[in-house]
């Protein structure tokens, strides 16, 4: 094995450890790392889910009334 192909497989090996503890630590909280308080925890209400939903249908809105040709 090269030192390059090490290189490598040592990356992967911590990118792949880096997503197993921010997992487990988004299981453990119960709320993920979007905001600084989580509005959704004990609620199941999600301000941040309602805005970019709000901005998706703006988006496809504005996108259905173009009368432009891609």
């Amino acid at each position: 094995m090269s030192p390059v192909d090490a290189i490598i497989v040592v990356a992967v090996v911590a990118a792949f450890v880096a997503c197993i503890r921010y997992l487990g630590k988004s299981q453990k909280n119960g709320c993920s790392e979007c905001g600084g308080s989580c509005s959704a925890h004990g609620k199941g209400d999600c301000t941040a889910a309602k805005r970019m939903l709000a901005d998706a249908d703006r988006a496809l809105a504005r996108a259905k009334s173009c009368d432009c040709q891609r």
